[in-house]
């Protein structure tokens, strides 16, 4: 599956132009036959062959949705903030 991202901002004030505040986290989507333990030897493999101090922030979780848009942004990122202004507007 695609990698997926949730952006958010936890103070309410969103900006384009400080994105000190803003908070993210990166998806993918597992098949149910990814089970806990076959994830835990998965990253020992990788902490064998890859030490990363970023793979212990590696977790398997569900994950359930609640309000939320949707949105496909064509274009440069200088033109972002008309969508993300849209966006808000539907909320």
């Amino acid at each position: 599956m695609a990698l997926e991202g949730l952006w958010w901002v936890e103070d309410g004030h969103f900006d384009l132009r400080h994105p000190g505040n803003w908070k993210y986290r990166l998806m993918i989507l597992q098949p149910d036959a990814v089970t806990q333990p076959a994830f835990d030897d998965a990253l020992a493999t990788l902490d064998k062959k890859k030490p990363c101090p970023a793979n212990q922030r590696l977790r398997l979780e569900r994950f359930q949705e609640g309000l939320c848009v949707q949105a496909l942004h064509i274009g440069p990122y200088a033109t972002e903030p008309e969508l993300l202004h849209s966006v808000g507007e539907l909320m």
